[in-house]
């Protein structure tokens, strides 16, 4: 089964600003990793938590939070008001940290389809919540790897899980780059979950070691970061106007298996992508041997209005 990896790169032109705005809270999984958005007036609050949670596991994720402002004054302010808020799931209460922070969570067992994530506020009142939904597995459910399993390429700045058998608890994992310090952002029995950092460049050593029960595991891969750009020439587009899309991708040199580029004009009553609105491209190890790839997409607009445009690279 193929090891999805997957960057959503959005393009967005906004022609009108509205009057008023709408706070709206989101939940997405992608490689593994869950991920809970909660907007407030003062910047946003993250939660990582692997994908694959279970009733009865002992799972780790993180908080943080991402004060707005356009100045150092104001971001300091937003960071102080973020912080009195707390995160609450399944009887626990994790206060929103200043800097990013690992919390653990032992999930009911009587859990079986969802559980209510909350943003509460200083005086106890819900502000925002999200639904938690636990994993079933299913009866021919393959067994967990003994052994980490690192994958061999990892797209920089997007989340990258490593299987194997974990106890769930992020404290006592350890994961370096080049021996350099890379953080958990979540962890469950199963499997262990890094954003790749930004910072990667080229082949680097991977290497995550977990010590329970006496018992030392320790992992080491080569990783090649993988690298893609998104550009695009003129924005403020009216009724007939063009544009274009460059994608850029580098480091896909030695692909074990075949990777995926998407690209998905979900605005198709905006502009039109050519030579589709829908683009599929295997990318196969034969025809990256550089590692490189460069294409320029069309767009063509039909109405003056925003338009986005979803970028996929699903590695193998």
């Amino acid at each position: 089964m193929r090891n999805a990896k997957i960057l959503f790169v959005v393009l967005t032109l906004f022609l009108l600003v509205p009057a008023s705005i709408t706070w709206a809270q989101t939940i997405s999984s992608q490689k593994g990793l869950t991920t809970a958005i909660f907007p407030t007036q003062y910047g946003i609050v993250k939660v990582y938590l692997p994908e694959d949670i279970r009733p009865g596991d002992v799972i780790s994720g993180t908080v943080l939070c991402e004060p707005a402002g356009k100045n150092a004054k104001q971001i300091e302010k937003n960071l102080s008001a973020l912080t009195k808020y707390s995160i609450s799931v399944d009887g626990n209460k994790i206060k929103v940290p200043v800097a990013p922070e690992n919390f653990k969570w032992l999930v009911h067992l009587d859990r079986q389809l969802t559980s209510p994530m909350e943003l509460v506020n200083v005086s106890g009142f819900k502000i925002h919540e999200l639904p938690i939904k636990f994993f079933q597995p299913g009866i021919n459910e393959p067994p967990t790897q003994q052994q980490c399993i690192i994958p061999s390429h990892a797209l920089v700045g997007t989340p990258i899980t490593i299987k194997g058998t974990f106890d769930g608890d992020a404290g006592n994992t350890q994961c370096f780059l080049n021996n350099q310090p890379v953080q958990v952002l979540a962890e469950s029995k199963r499997q262990c979950n890094l954003m790749y950092p930004d910072w990667a460049k080229g082949i680097q050593a991977l290497s995550i070691t977990e010590t329970k029960d006496n018992l030392s595991i320790n992992c080491v891969q080569p990783v090649s970061a993988v690298q893609m750009n998104v550009s695009t020439g003129k924005l403020n587009l009216q009724k007939g106007e063009k544009t274009f899309i460059d994608v850029n991708i580098t480091g896909l040199q030695n692909l074990p298996d075949t990777a995926l580029l998407t690209l998905i004009n979900t605005t198709a009553n905006v502009v039109v992508m050519l030579p589709s609105n829908v683009v599929a491209i295997p990318l196969p190890p034969d025809s990256v041997g550089s590692g490189n790839f460069n294409r320029r997409f069309e767009i063509q607009s039909i109405r003056t209005g925003s338009f986005t445009v979803n970028v996929n690279l699903d590695l193998p």
